[in-house]
């Protein structure tokens, strides 16, 4: 809201039809700094710039710190300009389209890896998963990790899973170790499916630290 000022009158002991008004707006070019001076007889009025304030002689406008008013800057930092404000969001937030306040990042929506085998849900500022039975969330929380134990099977020979691992392992100990077993590929499980090919996008979504390396 801009703010005026008109505090000045005539004197009292001289005929105001005897006296010449003033402009102050011309005379002092710093009344009504950061706004505008509008000249009155006898008197002049401040209208101030939107972000700022009349100063306390009513005589220019000084900076209105918005940051101090409540609820400035939802899930995000208030930080002050002259005349003016912006917002500084919080992590998993972004700044809203008129830039009062920040919302939240729907990760789910916006991260196409989001939970790899799991189901995302969006939180405020933040995500989890959802992980289904035989998969546990990883480090982080961002992913599920397959910790069920099967057979690895070092060749796949017609169609058919041969030479077992004598211990069971994850599918992940298994496959992502591809680069070290047979050429024309291993198998996991029981039944036994193929191992994502080398260098697919499933081996990098199964063997995120690369070949040689299990997830875990």
């Amino acid at each position: 809201r801009r703010h005026t000022s008109s505090d000045r009158d005539w004197s009292s002991d001289v005929r105001s039809s005897d006296l010449e008004d003033i402009d102050e707006c011309n005379e002092n070019g710093r009344i009504c700094l950061n706004g505008q001076c509008h000249n009155l007889p006898g008197s002049y009025q401040c209208i101030c710039n939107d972000g700022y304030s009349l100063s306390p002689d009513r005589a220019f406008c000084t900076d209105m710190d918005e940051c101090r008013k409540t609820g400035m800057c939802a899930n995000g930092r208030c930080i002050n300009l002259e005349g003016s404000y912006k917002c500084h969001c919080d992590l998993g937030f972004i700044l809203s389209p008129d830039g009062h306040y920040c919302v939240d990042i729907d990760e789910c929506d916006v991260l196409a890896d989001a939970c790899i085998n799991g189901m995302c849900i969006n939180n405020q500022g933040s995500y989890r998963c959802n992980c289904p039975s035989g998969f546990t969330p990883g480090r982080d929380g961002k992913s599920c990790q397959d910790t069920r134990r099967g057979n690895c099977y070092t060749s796949i020979r017609a169609g058919q899973c041969v030479n077992p691992l004598r211990n069971a392992v994850t599918r992940s100990q298994c496959c992502c170790a591809m680069d070290m077993m047979a050429a024309e590929g291993i198998g996991w499980g029981q039944p036994c499916d193929p191992c994502p090919r080398l260098n697919s996008e499933e081996q990098h979504q199964l063997c995120p630290n690369g070949g040689g390396i299990d997830s875990n």
